[in-house]
């Protein structure tokens, strides 16, 4: 059984397709790393969608967010950083 995940962004009112996830073939480390990963570039996927300037900023705090970091970190095994 197939347990792929396809990841959305919203972005200027459209769904946008950000990612893939194989976690039926993967660790769930590594599943988790995908989706750290794809959430970073996220302001990447906007640009290209043609998002700037207010929109990008209203978009941010859905990304960039001291939980979000937090994960990255642990992802990465910086378990020591605050």
């Amino acid at each position: 059984m197939s347990s792929d995940v396809l990841v959305y962004v919203e972005l200027g009112g459209d769904d946008v397709l950000a990612g893939q996830l194989f976690s039926h073939r993967r660790r769930g480390s590594e599943s988790a790393s995908d989706v750290a990963t794809v959430c970073s570039s996220w302001r990447v996927t906007a640009r290209r969608n043609g998002l700037a300037g207010a929109q990008l900023d209203a978009m941010a705090p859905a990304f960039e967010h001291d939980q979000a970091d937090q994960a990255r970190r642990v992802i990465h095994g910086d378990t020591d950083a605050p």
